[in-house]
């Protein structure tokens, strides 16, 4: 509901492994203090929103395995420098890692895997000290 992108104070939404369909919502840039967005496993569509920048407290981001995701990473994700976990793997998702990934720098896990990205690894990988997994 779009209600529950109204919460100023919502730390935590956990939506993993049901059946959730639509997309996520543009709305979701309001959540300023959210940390932790799990939707992994569901059958959500359409695209990252581009205002997924504006989440700034954001530490973990995790739409694996939807399958339905499309489109490319969002140029403002890459401005959360709090972001540790970033899981987009299992979708649909093209286009290239931007370069710019190594400003995440706080970055410590990245799945990507099972997606349609082209191109060659950025060479700010190697900026990404605290990456682990």
């Amino acid at each position: 509901p779009a209600e529950l992108f109204d919460l100023p104070y919502l730390e935590y939404l956990w939506l993993s492994w049901n059946e959730f369909t639509g997309t996520i919502p543009n709305t979701i840039s309001k959540l300023k203090k959210l940390l932790y967005f799990y939707a992994k496993g569901n059958k959500l569509s359409g695209t990252i929103p581009e205002d997924i920048g504006e989440c700034i407290s954001l530490e973990d981001f995790n739409v694996a395995t939807n399958g339905l995701i499309s489109g490319t990473i969002p140029e403002s994700l890459y401005n959360l420098r709090d972001l540790r976990r970033l899981y987009i793997s299992d979708n649909d998702m093209t286009g290239i890692l931007s370069n710019r990934i190594g400003e995440v720098d706080q970055l410590d896990h990245l799945g990507i895997f099972g997606n349609d990205f082209t191109g060659t690894l950025p060479v700010a990988l190697g900026n990404l000290t605290n990456l682990s997994k």
